[in-house]
């Protein structure tokens, strides 16, 4: 999967726009290894990369740490008290 950069119109595609953080290639349409690696390169009409490669990492899906816990709203800690005897 790739993101876009840069925004682009793609001339390969019936002129479709794409802006900055899309998917590239929209859903449907198949792209060939050259066109992509010309759109990831500079080798295009904006001699400049226009879309870069997403690794889909699971693991790191969001940015925060899933162990820690953010605390619950109007929940006091409990205070330390000695037992009763």
């Amino acid at each position: 999967m790739y993101k876009v950069i840069k925004h682009f119109i793609d001339l390969h595609d019936n002129d479709h726009f794409y802006n900055e953080g899309d998917i590239f290639p929209r859903e449907g349409v198949d792209v060939s290894k050259e066109r992509i690696e010309e759109l990831a390169g500079s080798n295009n009409k904006q001699h400049t990369p226009l879309i870069e490669l997403v690794e889909k990492d699971q693991d790191n899906v969001t940015d925060t740490d899933v162990d820690e816990k953010p605390p619950e709203a109007g929940k006091k800690e409990p205070e330390n008290k000695e037992p009763a005897e």
